[in-house]
C-alpha cells in the first residue's frame, strides 16, 4: 500500500469521527425561525400593517436562509402579491396543524410599471394560518413538500 493511502485512512477516520453527533438544528439564539426537518430560514414577522403590507417590497434581494413569514390573525392568512417585487420568491403555505398544505414555488416578480390590477395574488388551495415567503428554488433545494411537518423557533405559534 502507498505511503499516501496509509495516510488517508487515518485522515478520513479523524474527519468522520469529527462529524459523529454533529446536530443540524438551529442554534437557540432567540432569532425567529421556520424549521423543516434539518433546513430552517431565519424569518422575520411583520406585525403592525404598514409593515405587513410593505413585506419584501421595494428589496434587491433576500439573503440565503432569510424569509418572511406573515402569521393569521383570523382563521386564514389570506393572499400574498408580488407588487414592488425585485426578484422571485416561493410561496409557502402553513396550516394551524404545522403542516405544509400548498406550495406556489417560482412566483416572478412584475415587470416595472405593471399596473396593480394586473399583478396577480396568489392564495393556498387549502386554509393557511401562515404564509411564508422564502427566495425562490429553495423548495425545490431542500425538497419542501406538501405534507411537511413545520416547527416555529420563538414564534408564537398556534399549533
Amino acid at each position: 500500500m502507498s505511503k499516501i493511502k496509509l495516510l488517508l485512512i487515518p485522515l478520513a477516520l479523524l474527519l468522520a469521527a469529527a462529524f459523529i453527533g454533529c446536530d443540524p438544528s438551529p442554534p437557540d439564539d432567540g432569532a425567529a425561525r421556520v424549521i423543516f426537518d434539518d433546513v430552517w430560514f431565519d424569518v422575520e414577522v411583520p406585525r403592525a400593517q404598514h409593515l405587513w403590507e410593505q413585506g419584501l417590497t421595494g428589496r434587491p434581494y433576500l439573503e440565503a436562509g432569510k424569509g418572511m413569514l406573515y402569521i393569521a390573525d383570523g382563521p386564514d392568512v389570506g393572499s400574498l402579491w408580488m407588487k414592488g417585487m425585485r426578484f422571485p420568491l416561493d410561496f409557502v403555505w402553513i396550516g394551524r396543524n404545522c403542516r405544509v398544505v400548498d406550495i406556489h414555488p417560482y412566483v416572478s416578480a412584475p415587470l416595472p410599471n405593471t399596473p396593480d390590477e394586473r399583478i396577480p395574488s396568489y392564495r393556498s388551495y387549502a386554509t393557511a394560518a401562515y404564509a411564508l415567503e422564502i427566495n425562490a428554488g429553495d423548495t425545490d433545494r431542500y425538497e419542501i413538500r406538501v405534507g411537511d411537518k413545520v416547527e416555529f423557533n420563538n414564534i408564537r405559534a398556534h399549533c
